[in-house]
């Protein structure tokens, strides 16, 4: 099992893109129930801690290295409150910082996230949340929060 906490959506392409000739079906266990879908599958070297509390982080960079991709799979099965209940900003840092590159082959369940937000909306209430925040456990939240930004909405 593996959570999606947050997503968004950017148009960027995988450092090592996945081939088509190699996504395979198989069965993804999500409690209570299981379900075939469509894995993609890629050997090459990674990012992966599997020595922590949480479970095995895997980081997948895009091409232009600003950003990465991430996946946490729990060492045990346990239900989406316990994780969440347990990860904390700080570390969730942590265990990202703590990966160490290895050559294995990886199987990513693929998935089309579905949703639409208002960007504005958003800001507005990490505005409220800059108020509230006195010390948060991740600095780069603080630096997130201390960023001037100029909104637009387009329509």
């Amino acid at each position: 099992m593996a959570i999606l906490i947050n997503a968004t959506h950017i148009l960027a392409k995988w450092k090592h893109p996945f081939r088509p000739s190699k996504t395979i079906k198989g069965t993804f266990h999500a409690k209570p129930e299981k379900r075939m879908m469509f894995f993609m599958r890629q050997t090459d070297n990674f990012l992966v801690n599997e020595k922590n509390d949480i479970g095995i982080a895997l980081i997948i960079p895009y091409q232009d290295e600003t950003y990465n991709f991430f996946i946490l799979m729990p060492n045990e099965p346990s239900n989406i409150e316990t994780i969440l209940n347990a990860l904390t900003g700080e570390s969730l840092v942590t265990v990202l910082n703590g990966a160490e590159e290895l050559y294995c082959e990886i199987m990513v369940p693929k998935f089309k996230v579905e949703s639409k937000l208002d960007g504005v909306d958003i800001y507005k209430k990490l505005e409220y949340l800059k108020c509230l925040v006195k010390k948060p456990s991740c600095p780069r939240f603080l630096l997130l929060l201390s960023t001037s930004l100029t909104l637009i909405t387009v329509q």
